[in-house]
């Protein structure tokens, strides 16, 4: 069906590539919510940007110019078209699943000018790199325990679910402590098990236009 994305909307990504099977592979759990038993191997959000829904994102695997910066092959934070994106999965036989905010969750004007100015202006716009030994160690138990011991604040690289763990935090949407802690699976299930998120459905690109199949 035919459906508008919303500031803040996650997409849960799905790909046979190295690193985000080995993420999605780790931190398997039957104990997670129905959606979430295999987590995915990436996540990236939604932002508002001069005045389109844009994919914001954490990562090494994409070779599109980032809309912000100019920078083609860029590693790190990095802005796209959600549909040149979702066609990326689609043609590496992956998938790509969309995550909301419920109705009493969902961002108030300010809010949404917050969350995507942040990311913009803060992670893009100062080219913070991406985190690739947090991607590898994803999940271990290692790599739980000491986090906690890691200021929060001391980002200079950041692994995909860390960015948006950060933002989330920032806007109230999340309870503060260290987004290191958290890697794509995790993330989500924290979000869809305290009501904050809810799970939509799989995004596809149906002859040019996103498409949701619930």
């Amino acid at each position: 069906m035919f459906f508008e994305l919303e500031t803040g909307d996650i997409f849960s990504c799905y790909s046979p590539q190295f690193i985000p099977r080995f993420i999605s592979l780790i931190t398997f759990s039957l104990l997670a919510p129905k959606t979430l038993k295999y987590g995915p191997g990436h996540v990236a959000t939604v932002v508002d940007y001069a005045g389109k829904k844009m994919w914001a994102e954490s990562t090494t695997l994409t070779s599109h110019e980032c809309v912000i910066t100019g920078r083609k092959n860029p590693k790190g934070c990095q802005l796209h078209s959600p549909l040149t994106r979702i066609t990326d999965y689609e043609e590496q036989n992956g998938s790509v699943h969309l995550y909301r905010l419920t109705p009493i969750n969902s961002f108030r004007r300010e809010e949404r000018y917050t969350y995507s100015s942040i990311i913009t202006d803060h992670f893009i716009d100062n080219a913070v790199d991406y985190d690739t030994g947090g991607a590898l160690l994803s999940g271990t138990r290692i790599v739980s325990k000491l986090t906690r011991l890691l200021p929060s604040d001391a980002i200079s690289s950041v692994f995909c679910s860390e960015l948006i763990a950060a933002c989330l935090m920032r806007v109230g949407a999340m309870n503060r402590t260290n987004p290191t802690r958290y890697n794509p699976s995790t993330l989500l299930r924290t979000l869809v098990r305290t009501g904050v998120y809810e799970y939509m459905g799989e995004v596809k690109n149906i002859h040019g236009t996103l498409t949701l199949v619930p």
